[in-house]
């Protein structure tokens, strides 16, 4: 009976010492944030052919609402595009209402709706989660056809 009480609990305690983080993390990620950094690629191959373009300069800002599990996203960023050995530099935008977000420890994952009304499902890693700064990672790779397109960022946020 003893062993069992004992593992019992040490079950518990795992099991909330998962869900305190999850919360601290949560707790930590409500507010508003300013978009410090965005810098990546994007690898598109087609046909044994690979474009490779730059994301970079990103900023803007991210609001999570925790108590309704929404909340804004407003990120600009440049794509380097490199074409007949010249690069050419586009600005392009991320963002709109996020309808739903939530987090463990380890990942947020968010559905953004833009100003069209499409919306778009992000999933990041937590690289590190301070209560000031943020460092998220999104990778993702979709395969159409014989396209494949490989998206690779890194965003950093710090707490306005």
């Amino acid at each position: 009976m003893k062993k069992v009480f004992f593992f019992g609990a040490i079950a518990l305690s795992v099991s909330l010492a998962s869900c305190n983080k999850e919360e601290k993390t949560e707790k930590i990620l409500n507010g508003d944030w300013a978009v410090s950094s965005l810098n990546g690629t994007v690898a598109i191959s087609d046909q044994g052919q690979t474009d490779n373009l730059t994301l970079k300069n990103g900023s803007g800002d991210v609001t999570l609402d925790r108590e309704t599990a929404t909340g804004k996203m407003n990120v600009i960023y440049d794509i380097d595009i490199p074409f007949g050995g010249t690069t050419f530099t586009l600005k392009d935008t991320m963002g709109g209402d996020i309808t739903l977000w939530n987090n463990s420890d380890k990942d947020v994952s968010m559905t953004v709706k833009d100003k069209d009304g499409s919306t778009q499902s992000l999933a990041f890693g937590i690289v590190s989660s301070e209560k000031t700064a943020q460092e998220w990672k999104f990778n993702q790779k979709n395969v159409d056809g014989t396209e494949t397109t490989d998206v690779n960022y890194t965003l950093k946020l710090t707490k306005k």
